[in-house]
């Protein structure tokens, strides 16, 4: 087993890869922005900043792999500028810090926003037309992270995740959870649009198959289940789940947008996160779904734990 930096390493995936290849026996090392994990967390720390080339010159000596989870994320009032600078110019100081003490391989945690609006499921080959900030930097980080590989002949995997849902996760489907939890389960629209998942421990099953089975290799990839799920089966397995009897009631998009304004204000109101947001509907009912046979194919690897498994695993925790 190798030496494996994961940056971002108390966020929600860094957080769950780190912890999972360490139970499969890889030297861990997690790299932190805040000085506030040290006693929850069962591998060696080291504090560094994307925008501090210092500090990550420290965290880049002695691994041979890096995973890279750090970045700029579900932060609806970030600008484009400041997504390129941590997304972008972090990720190509880390990077260049990584080839200079030389590291073996480099995996980068990209996302399906990079593909903007298509009117099929997302494929590698697609062009990129991000629509948001996010989309965009991840878009020119997967550029810049392929030309200096490239030219350094530096093994590179670049996973563009779906949805990401588990314990402790910011996405949307937690925020369904803790609708239906408290609402009853309720679908907006007619429940038919599709949603690419999987659920968090199958990205850190990927990394360690990957580490262990592809360690030259090079590829980009979409990670989803093997296949999309409606808005009515997802709403409909949690409300399984968490064992709540109740029939499922439909609402029209228009009034359910309406109704989360209100409910917005009300959670404002007694300072509380609300559980819906006008933007999270409409994000809920839109299909978003990738095509991910090139991960099995190139990488020989499909997601085992599945939504019933991976909800039960998640509202059970």
């Amino acid at each position: 087993m190798g030496r494996v930096l994961v940056t971002g390493a108390s966020g929600f995936i860094g957080s769950h890869i780190a912890h999972y290849l360490q139970a499969q026996g890889w030297a861990v090392r997690g790299m932190v922005r805040a000085r506030t994990h040290g006693n929850t967390v069962q591998f060696p720390l080291v504090y560094g900043d994307l925008l501090d080339s210092d500090s990550l010159d420290r965290v880049a000596r002695g691994v041979d792999t890096v995973i890279h989870c750090a970045g700029l994320a579900h932060r609806p009032s970030a600008t484009l500028d400041e997504h390129i600078r941590i997304n972008v110019h972090g990720t190509r100081s880390l990077l260049c810090q990584a080839i200079r003490h030389g590291v073996k391989q480099f995996i980068f945690m990209s996302s399906i926003s990079v593909y903007g609006k298509h009117d099929e499921p997302y494929r590698e080959e697609h062009v990129l037309r991000p629509v948001t900030p996010y989309g965009h930097a991840k878009a020119r980080a997967e550029d810049v992270l392929q030309e200096m590989a490239a030219s350094q002949r530096l093994p590179l995997v670049i996973l563009r995740l779906s949805t990401v849902y588990g314990m402790g996760g910011p996405g949307n489907v937690n925020r369904l959870i803790r609708a239906v939890r408290t609402f009853g389960p309720i679908v907006i629209g007619d429940g038919k649009n599709e949603k690419s998942l999987t659920y968090v421990q199958n990205v850190a099953q990927l990394i360690d198959h990957a580490m262990t089975n592809h360690p030259g290799t090079s590829a980009i990839c979409n990670v989803s289940d093997p296949r999309p799920y409606t808005l009515y089966e997802i709403t409909e397995t949690i409300a399984k789940t968490l064992q709540c009897q109740r029939r499922i009631v439909r609402i029209p998009k228009s009034a359910a947008v309406c109704g989360s304004q209100l409910i917005s204000l009300a959670f404002r109101l007694v300072r509380k996160q609300s559980p819906i947001s006008p933007q999270a509907i409409g994000i809920l009912t839109e299909s978003s779904v990738c095509d991910a046979s090139r991960l099995k194919r190139e990488l020989g690897f499909e997601a085992r734990i599945l939504l019933e498994e991976g909800l039960k695993c998640t509202i059970a925790r």
